[in-house]
């Protein structure tokens, strides 16, 4: 019953790259997948009669299992898109500040350089 995704099966929340996820999207997203299941699951969803006109009580929790297994994939999901989207940033943060420090470094050397040319 349990469906694992490709981003699932890779084991750690940030596996796959941002370009595999964007891919992901345009086909449609594990997310949405996962929410149309719960959706259609919904709808779809009919419990055990008992004789005196009740529902079957194991029947109930039965669904209530299912139903948590397809509310975990679609976290399961969401999770590994934080985690990307998380990863996305800090790699890009990272680069930004590598930047700015490569440009304050620059200027630091020059300003040296300018001052040992004033001392002679």
């Amino acid at each position: 019953m349990k469906k694992l995704n490709r981003h699932q099966e890779q084991g750690n929340g940030a596996a796959g790259s941002v370009l595999q996820m964007q891919k992901d999207m345009e086909r449609g997203s594990p997310q949405k997948e996962e929410r149309l299941r719960i959706k259609k699951w919904l709808k779809e969803v009919r419990f055990k009669k008992t004789i005196l006109g009740g529902v079957n009580e194991a029947d109930v929790w039965k669904k209530i299992a299912e139903l948590n297994e397809l509310y975990e994939a679609e976290l399961a999901a969401e999770r590994i898109r934080y985690d990307v989207l998380l990863k996305e940033y800090a790699d890009n943060e990272v680069k930004r500040l590598e930047k700015v420090m490569n440009e304050k470094s620059k200027i630091i050397t020059e300003m040296g350089k300018a001052g040992d040319e004033t001392e002679h």
